[in-house]
């Protein structure tokens, strides 16, 4: 890809990409199984568990307190995908549990000693890989 110039846009200088370089990309290259989330969900995990926006993500299950399983729609290739958890509140540790073809689980624990489980208001999870 060649740079052509630099550019500023007041949050600092950004290379700019020359045309012909963009012009050269496939579709498939853009769109490719290793470029893409095969699934992300945003949910919430307080009170009635609920999915505000997702993609590939059938259903999600509340199976305690801030333990929650994500479902699938069109299941993965195998069980070495990535999956990366997150919310808002930063007194919890989100982790990935459980990790299956089908879906996976979320814990979400307080960050003590403990490490006890709590559910968190905005629980968020990306995952990338090869779908089956």
């Amino acid at each position: 890809m060649a740079l052509t110039k630099v550019i500023g846009d007041g949050l600092g200088a950004i290379p700019a990409i020359s045309g012909a370089s963009l012009t050269s990309l496939t579709s498939s290259q853009v769109d490719s199984g290793a470029t893409t989330a095969k699934a992300w969900v945003n949910l919430n995990g307080t009170g009635t568990v609920a999915i505000r926006d997702s993609e590939n993500v059938s259903s999600i299950t509340d199976n305690s307190a801030g333990d929650y399983t994500v479902n699938f729609a069109t299941a993965m290739a195998n069980v070495n995908y990535s999956a990366v958890a997150s919310g808002n509140q930063t007194r919890y540790i989100k982790s990935i549990d459980t990790i299956a073809t089908d879906g996976f689980e979320i814990n979400v624990r307080q960050n003590d000693t403990a490490g006890t489980f709590g559910d968190a208001s905005i629980v968020t999870a990306i995952v990338m890989g090869d779908q089956a």
